[in-house]
């Protein structure tokens, strides 16, 4: 496993995901309901809700906001392992 973390393609592929999710889960949508605007964060599960009105407050989704950490480290993790997987078959091939 300590190896794993020492490799150059495993190390790219894991914070390449990790960056993304992390962009896609800072960019806010943002929808008019009622003549509410009403600003949502997270991804792939909402985070985060904030609503520009006197009469709508601000909620974390903390249920979101794990769901989101464990989906970022196991798709990271995995497409680490492919970066891995691919990169290796590509240099032995070039060594044989």
């Amino acid at each position: 496993m300590k190896k794993l973390f020492q490799n150059t393609a495993f190390i790219i592929g894991f914070w390449s995901v990790i960056i993304i999710l992390l962009v896609l889960n800072i960019i806010p949508s943002e929808t008019n309901k009622f003549s509410n605007i009403i600003i949502d964060r997270g991804f792939p599960f909402l985070m985060y809700r904030e609503g520009i009105s006197s009469n709508y407050s601000t909620y974390v989704f903390w249920s979101g906001l794990v769901a989101n950490i464990v989906i970022a480290l196991v798709c990271s993790f995995a497409v680490g392992l492919s970066f891995k997987l691919i990169w290796s078959r590509i240099t032995s091939r070039q060594l044989s």
